[in-house]
């Protein structure tokens, strides 16, 4: 009897080592190298499919980055012809680049926030603003009758400020830096400022109950954004 379970002991060890390695071999096979299919950016693409996109007369635009591309104005304001109009990682050159599919439409309202992305980046504030400014002159070239509105940076954790930047200070510090000056450049140019970013502080860092990341904010956070806007939107 022991030389029987002595023999079905070893066969059971024999069997796991077979499948053992067996799995081993499979899964650290070389892999082929598969052809890259586009070398296109995410970014290019959404361009691509915005300029696919029929453009409607007296439409609302919301341009921006990932903040902006995550707010569904659409579901928010469903009686306007409003369309959103943000890419994640969008900085503030990138949004001057594309705006001539912006203003082609001849839109009544664009609303614009941007800038987080150059600040995390280490773009400085001037440079910001000098961007800014090109995308406000090219908007009212094109389209001369826009009223742009210009929504002030949000606030970010002192947590994300301490990843981003190696300081838990340093962001929102530049941050209200920038949209002091955006508001001095939104007067000289008779552009719409709102200041929205003061709402979602608390003790000087974004308030938590508004974002899930420390970056990005939640559904409590779009909706304070769309009291906030919510007049500017349907005056």
């Amino acid at each position: 009897m022991k030389k029987i379970l002595i023999y079905v002991l070893l066969g059971t060890l024999l069997l796991f080592n077979i499948i053992f390695i067996g799995r081993k071999l499979f899964y650290n096979k070389p892999v082929k190298s598969r052809p890259v299919l586009t070398t296109k950016t995410f970014s290019d693409l959404k361009m691509e499919l915005f300029s696919a996109c029929p453009n409607d007369s007296n439409e609302i635009i919301f341009l921006g980055n990932s903040l902006t591309s995550e707010f569904m104005v659409s579901e928010f304001f469903p009686e306007l012809r409003i369309k959103n109009r943000g890419i994640p990682g969008n900085k503030t050159i990138d949004i001057y680049n594309r705006i001539d599919e912006i203003a082609e439409s001849k839109p009544s309202k664009v609303f614009i926030m941007a800038g987080i992305n150059d600040l995390l980046n280490f773009v400085p504030a001037n440079q910001i603003i000098k961007d800014y400014s090109k995308i406000l002159d090219k908007i009212s070239e094109i389209s001369p009758g826009t009223t742009i509105f210009i929504q002030s940076i949000l606030p970010v954790t002192k947590q994300a400020s301490k990843v981003f930047l190696g300081n838990p200070d340093a962001a929102n510090r530049e941050i209200e830096i920038v949209n002091g000056m955006l508001k001095g450049l939104c007067n000289s140019k008779t552009v719409r400022f709102t200041d929205i970013g003061k709402f979602f502080l608390k003790n000087g860092e974004l308030n938590e109950v508004y974002s899930w990341d420390g970056l990005h904010i939640n559904s409590k956070g779009y909706k304070l954004w769309y009291e906030l806007i919510q007049s500017n939107v349907l005056e």
